[in-house]
């Protein structure tokens, strides 16, 4: 019955689906996942008009790879829609508030990371930190760190030297020359404005 249906119509439908769910669909069968004569297959061919249609400033937050697909680059535009969640928890004392990825906690002494695998390239993007008493915080921005949390670590500070080689392995073509692996500010309970610093 598919196979009836005229492009248009497919795209049309499609246009309802998320990002996870038209990479599914683009391996179910050639005509949905084979390129066409413009180089795209039906599936990209529906992600990227759902780019087209986004919203000027999120197109401009998100401008596309030359490496990347349209459903990836989708996938992107979902996420930027969202909440910020932090997907990977790096540590003792930290964890999530009601099962929430974009609610964390930490009540403890050692070093920890809550690392959000949202890939920032350019507009603007906030997250809030309720601070306790006599408390230090440290965000900031890193690179993608995949599966960090699968390490075992029971601490982890990217500003420590110590990571700098195991940072450097993490590197995509998509770092450019840039060899700063996390920029941060280090903030405390007080009237101090904070300090900015960058490690490599």
């Amino acid at each position: 019955m598919l196979d009836s249906l005229d492009n248009d119509i497919v795209i049309h439908f499609a246009s309802y689906l998320c990002s996870r769910e038209l990479a599914s669909l683009a391996v179910t069968c050639r005509r949905f996942g084979s390129s066409n004569t413009d180089g795209l297959s039906l599936m990209e061919d529906t992600a990227h008009q759902i780019i087209c249609n986004s919203q000027e400033h999120e197109k401009e937050a998100l401008p596309r790879m030359a490496d990347q697909s349209y459903i990836e680059l989708y996938s992107e535009l979902e996420q930027y829609r969202g909440p910020r969640m932090f997907d990977q928890l790096i540590g003792q004392d930290i964890s999530y508030i009601d099962n929430d990825k974009s609610h964390i906690k930490y009540n403890g002494e050692r070093v920890v990371s809550a690392i959000c695998n949202h890939v920032m390239r350019a507009g603007k993007h906030y997250a809030t930190f309720t601070m306790d008493s006599n408390s230090t915080r440290m965000p900031g921005i890193i690179r993608p760190l995949p599966n960090w949390d699968k390490k075992g670590l029971t601490s982890f500070d990217p500003s420590d030297q110590g990571y700098f080689v195991e940072l450097q392995k993490e590197r995509t073509e998509r770092w450019g020359d840039g060899n700063i692996n996390f920029c941060g500010l280090l903030t405390e309970y007080s009237n101090s404005p904070g300090h900015c610093f960058w490690s490599r």
